[in-house]
């Protein structure tokens, strides 16, 4: 592999592991990188023969941290010290920058260098990877209420201080003024629906005065059905062939005894042979009338 290959191949490394880098030409790379007190520029220069050459990496503008002198180059970082052909450029510029993010300021703060930046670099990686978060939600803020982009920090002061102004910019905010427009046709169709539904009340309370009486139409005709089950179902009971047997052995008895009597009487001279021929032979005639059903019920398999 020659030393164009070498280099596109760790300048690949460089864009893959740092996404935000942007390029200047084919030798500089810039990745900006925010910091408490203002944003610094991590340039990547790359000598006319690297990466047999160790590349120059600075900040700019210079930052207060132990692994950076005055001017802003890195000096004082371990694995860019010891670099070779075969070291990973994009992993060294990502690690500079998390170090950098998470421990250091702009020169311009007087406070002094930070010297513990032999942390653990995952406990540095994980406090990049918050503050990066913290970011993004931010700017997600800014996206929900884009708005707020094109104010300075005196429109905003301003807003805290004034809430009439406050009041009047949310009051004329695209979605504060639809959501309005939707409130009030949602009041104008309310209104329109309680007019119609006041104007059936009369014909309502009509509809339910009919109602109600045919309710109780209702319950008179099912009272009468009820009774005339009822009976049906007593008709049925009085007129069953054992019943009509009972009935019929009842009435033959009965005549047997009252024809027994009629000749007792006859045999006594209580009574006269006309009378008696007359009275006896009429119960003697319906006595052998029923017996004769009886028997041909009976043979009809009825009773």
């Amino acid at each position: 592999m020659d030393l164009n290959q070498l280099r596109q191949k760790q300048i690949d490394l460089l864009k893959q592991r740092n996404h935000d880098i942007t390029t200047i030409n084919n030798s500089e790379f810039h990745l900006p990188i925010s910091l408490d007190n203002g944003i610094t520029k991590l340039r990547v220069i790359l000598p006319q023969n690297f990466p047999m050459e160790r590349p120059l990496i600075k900040l700019s503008p210079p930052v207060n941290h132990a692994i950076v002198n005055e001017n802003g180059d890195i000096i004082n970082y371990e694995d860019l010290n010891k670099w070779t052909q075969n070291s990973d450029l994009g992993v060294i510029v990502y690690s500079i920058s998390i170090i950098v993010f998470t421990e250091a300021t702009l020169a311009i703060n007087p406070e002094k260098p930070r010297t513990n930046f032999e942390t653990n670099f995952q406990e540095k990686e994980e406090k990049y990877e918050k503050k990066k978060k913290k970011k993004e939600k931010e700017k997600k803020g800014n996206e929900d209420f884009p708005e707020l982009n094109n104010l300075d920090n005196t429109q905003l002061q301003k807003f805290l201080n004034d809430k009439d102004t406050l009041k009047y910019f949310i009051d004329n905010l695209d979605e504060v003024v639809s959501m309005r427009q939707l409130l009030e046709q949602s009041r104008e169709t309310n209104n329109h629906l309680a007019k119609k539904n006041l104007s059936l009340q009369d014909s309502f309370l009509e509809s339910r005065t009919k109602f109600i009486s045919m309710q109780e139409q209702v319950k008179k005709q099912e009272e009468f059905i009820r009774q005339s089950i009822q009976q049906q179902e007593n008709y049925i009971k009085n007129f069953t062939p054992k019943t009509l047997a009972r009935k019929c052995e009842d009435e033959m008895s009965k005549l047997d005894d009252e024809s027994e009597e009629i000749a007792h009487k006859f045999l006594s001279k209580e009574i006269d042979h006309s009378v008696f021929l007359k009275e006896f032979l009429e119960k003697r005639k319906i006595y052998h009338i029923l017996d004769a059903k009886m028997k041909r019920c009976n043979g009809d398999h009825i009773f």
